[in-house]
């Protein structure tokens, strides 16, 4: 597969990686990026409301705006958020890759950017509350997407792994 027609999709929990390598793979691919948290949180933020307080519509609307970017996809795009292997699943032709990384390092990447109102675990919980909310009928135990782990590796050696896997 080539990836100058090609939607690539990273998905996983906070502070795995997702934004950083969204963005350094658009810089290198030369193609845009769709942060859906950073949508979600502008959106809340127009509303005057918490992240964790948007309504379920408001979720539901940004999955089919991120549904129908992806279809109207022609050239590459990169597409970063926390669930979207329950968005797009393996019928959108998106390449899904799930980031991975050890809950430590994680919390030292959340402690970084001045995140300290929850933690991890809290996230984590919280994640699984929406998913129970949004996606009570999704089962995503067929999806085979590309496992990539961020512990130990740098973004910029992170993107060339993903372009050389797929190039």
């Amino acid at each position: 597969m080539r990836l100058s027609k090609a939607v690539i999709a990273l998905y996983g929990p906070s502070s795995v990686g997702k934004s950083t390598l969204a963005t350094e793979l658009a810089r290198r691919l030369g193609c845009p990026v769709r942060h859906c948290g950073d949508l979600l949180r502008a959106r809340a933020d127009c509303l005057g409301v918490d992240v964790g307080d948007v309504s379920v519509e408001m979720h539901q609307n940004l999955d089919d705006e991120t549904r129908q970017v992806v279809a109207r996809t022609q050239g590459s795009l990169i597409v970063e958020g926390r669930f979207l292997n329950y968005v797009l699943g393996d019928e959108s032709g998106a390449i899904l890759v799930r980031l991975l990384c050890e809950d430590s390092v994680r919390e030292a990447r959340q402690k970084s950017r001045g995140w300290r109102d929850r933690t991890i675990q809290e996230e984590d919980r919280s994640d699984a509350r929406t998913i129970r909310t949004l996606y009570p009928a999704c089962d995503t135990n067929d999806l085979e997407p590309l496992l990539l782990d961020t512990t130990n590796e740098t973004t910029e050696d992170l993107a060339a792994i993903l372009i050389a896997r797929f190039e």
